[in-house]
């Protein structure tokens, strides 16, 4: 077997493959999204309303 990327990391193989910045924004924005989602959810729930 000759793969190169056994035994290195994702952010190794993300980094040669030039997607590390990419991924990490997104990962970044979904994280933000899904924090203004319960944020969103807990004030929707503390007025009553659900």
């Amino acid at each position: 077997m000759n793969n190169k990327h056994i035994g290195s990391d994702f952010d190794d193989f993300l980094r040669e493959e030039q997607l590390l910045e990419e991924v990490e924004e997104a990962a970044i924005k979904k994280v933000i999204a899904y924090e203004l989602q319960l944020e969103m959810e807990k004030k929707y729930l503390d007025n009553g309303i659900g």
